[in-house]
């Protein structure tokens, strides 16, 4: 085969489903792969043939796939490289007749090697093709001991044991020059910019790199020892009089409920503080039974160690969407229903409960397969892709951060 592509490695992102990978390059054998995992934190591990992969396609010119046995986390990436062994297996026999497609394989193997040999050269620190020549030999671990790399004014390489020219504590009005070292409020910095120092470090601090943050305050120390009771002093001048003190608590109000309903709650009017009741409203009665006569408003207040029994949810009832963009709004009730018509619908959330609380609703989708439907980028959908719609879908959100990360799953679809 002609050589007409240089890639000689790829990489994908783990998802913690996919097993199958695929190159696209041609090898020789199964082991002429390198495959390495690559962590979140940047850990680097190379997986073993069969232990943790097996290789379909070798010979093949356009590659094939490398199959995990484990599917690769999300957060991780997947890199896989072509690496050759440094040798070169065709023999020629003498009178026997010209061996074109092992020659052919032999070349190809040679072109491999060396493109492997560019894409670590490509990955390799080089002076730029303008330079000077530059000798960038290194002296012997003995003499490079405890120092580190650094260039000089020509950019030559050089060794060094020093950071910078230490200049004590940062001044105004002060000429500093590159790789001068200064302290400021408990860090070091270097300069990076010569300069003449203005009113005050922030406004020079671009032409500053951090050397060493200041650290964390110490543990405040073990108390000392009690020193010994001074002599009494003298008497004081009297204090200032203290501040009034509280209000006491309110006397009983007076006066008898206009009308007289058995274990009615009584409640007093806004203007004169009359006691009154209300036949409609709740009463308590003598068994301790609450019964609501109107609706209660909490205000995001709590109702702790409740036992319910018999409740239901209010259903915002939506209708036909009329395609376009259709609100869903949390304070109108927790159940939902709507039918998806005409066009395109894009549905929004709002007005979720606060950030500490965990708030949802059940969507009782109709239609939804006959329309594009649009979610909101911030549902993470169980399984990691939007459902594909029915004719009738029961689907749960949820959020436990306000909204910034709502939660998505279909509990069931084509209800009949």
């Amino acid at each position: 085969m002609s050589v007409s592509s240089t890639t000689t490695k790829v990489s994908y992102a783990g998802n913690g489903s996919t097993t199958t990978f695929a190159y696209t390059f041609k090898i020789f054998a199964d082991a002429d792969l390198e495959v390495i995992i690559r962590s979140s934190l940047g850990v680097e591990t190379t997986q073993t043939l069969t232990t943790h992969y097996t290789v379909t396609g070798a010979g093949t010119d356009a590659g094939g796939n490398v199959v995990f046995v484990s599917a690769p986390a999300s957060g991780e990436t997947v890199v896989i490289r072509r690496t050759l062994t440094l040798t070169q297996g065709t023999d020629y026999v003498e009178n026997d007749p010209f061996p074109a497609n092992s020659h052919e394989d032999a070349l190809d193997r040679l072109t491999f090697i060396a493109q492997g040999l560019q894409e670590e050269l490509d990955r390799t620190l080089k002076y730029p093709v303008t330079d000077a020549t530059l000798n960038s030999e290194l002296t012997s671990s003995l003499v490079r001991a405890n120092k580190y790399l650094g260039f000089d004014s020509t950019g030559a390489v050089v060794l060094d044991t020093t950071v910078g020219s230490w200049r004590g504590a940062w001044a105004t009005s002060t000429a500093y020059v590159l790789n001068d070292v200064v302290s400021e409020a408990g860090s070091s910095y270097i300069c990076i910019e010569a300069h003449t120092s203005g009113g005050t470090f922030a406004g020079d601090s671009a032409k500053w790199n951090t050397v060493a943050a200041k650290g964390d305050t110490g543990a405040t120390g073990a108390t000392g020892a009690t020193g010994a009771t001074g002599a009494t002093g003298a008497t004081g001048a009297t204090g200032p009089t203290g501040a009034t003190g509280p209000q006491g608590d309110p006397g009983e109000i007076s006066g008898t409920p206009t009308t007289s309903v058995d274990n009615s709650i009584a409640r007093w009017d806004g203007t004169g503080g009359n006691a009154i009741d209300d036949t409609a409203a709740w009463t308590i009665d003598d068994s301790d039974v609450m019964t609501a006569g109107g609706n209660l408003v909490m205000a995001d207040y709590t109702i702790q160690r409740v036992n319910l029994k018999d409740y239901g949810e209010i259903t915002n009832a939506i209708g036909s969407t009329g395609g376009g963009t259709q609100d869903i709004d949390l304070t109108l009730g927790n159940s939902v229903s709507a039918t998806v018509d005409t066009s395109a619908n894009t549905f929004t959330f709002s007005n979720p409960t606060a950030s500490d609380e965990q708030c949802g609703f059940v969507l009782y989708l109709t239609d939804g397969n006959t329309q594009t439907v649009n979610w909101p980028s911030s549902v993470k959908w169980s399984g990691g892709t939007a459902p594909t719609l029915s004719a009738l879908d029961i689907i749960v959100f949820t959020t436990i951060d306000g909204g910034t990360n709502w939660y998505g799953a279909v509990v069931g679809q084509s209800w009949a």
